[in-house]
Parts: structure tokens; C-alpha cells; sequence
């Protein structure tokens, strides 16, 4: 479990954050294999030290990152708005400082979301744009 403000501290891969580092949660479609969110899953799966899939969609996973046991160092939001805002504040609960708000999941309701629990939120893609997060 990373602590403090060492996600700052993420070497750069090719423009993007090193994933290699740490416990992800991917939140959306994870089980759907015509999903961008699967595909983020499997990737960040494969770097990743630890890596959990979040479906509020599909029965077999948890749906939401309240069921996860243990910690959780960052996590992607890839589901629409209406439900990525409550997730933001069930991170923000369980101690989770930093997300990436796919494009389309980066509504004003999920920035407001995070500005109010205090996680800070990079928005784009996280197998593409770099780290640490430009929105705060």
C-alpha cells in the first residue's frame, strides 16, 4: 500500500505512469470483453502488482470498491457519471487519494465529487496520458 504523496513518485513509461506500482481497482464494465474497460483491466492487470476488477454491471466481481477487501492505492473510473460519483466517495472512504476519470466518466458531477473527498483525480486515459495529474 502506497502511502502519503508517493503516487507522485510513479516513474514515466513512455509519456504514461508506470502501473507496476501499488494496488489498482479498474471500476466499470471489467467483464465485458467488447468494453474499454476490460480492455484497461487486462492491461493493468498485466503490470500492475495488484489488480482488482470493480463491475457494478456483472455478477461474479464486486460492484462496487466497498466490497474490496484491503487497501487500494488508486483506481480508473470507466463508468458513466451517475454512478462514478458515488464511487469517488466510496474511495475517498475507504482512503483512496488518487483516480483516473476515463473520458465520458469525467463529468462535472464526479470532478465536484472528488474536489469534495479530496481525491485527486487525473482525467484521460491511464494507459496514456502522464502522471502526476494536471486537475486538482
Amino acid at each position: 500500500h502506497l502511502d502519503g504523496d508517493a503516487m507522485f513518485a510513479f516513474p514515466q513509461v513512455l509519456g504514461r505512469p508506470s502501473i507496476s506500482r501499488g494496488r489498482w481497482a479498474v471500476i466499470g464494465d471489467v467483464t465485458n470483453e467488447r468494453k474499454v474497460a476490460h480492455t484497461i483491466f487486462e492491461r493493468i492487470a498485466l503490470e500492475a502488482a495488484d489488480a482488482e476488477p470493480v463491475s457494478p454491471y456483472a455478477e461474479g466481481v464486486a460492484s462496487s470498491v466497498t466490497d474490496l477487501p484491503g487497501p487500494v492505492d488508486v483506481a480508473n473510473v470507466v463508468v458513466s457519471p451517475k454512478i462514478g460519483a458515488a464511487e469517488i466517495a466510496a474511495l475517498a472512504a475507504r482512503g483512496v487519494r488518487y483516480a483516473f476519470l476515463q473520458p465520458g466518466a469525467d463529468a462535472a458531477n464526479v470532478i465536484l465529487a472528488a474536489r469534495k473527498h479530496g481525491v485527486v483525480v487525473q482525467r484521460g486515459c491511464v494507459l496514456v496520458n502522464a502522471w502526476p495529474p494536471k486537475d486538482k
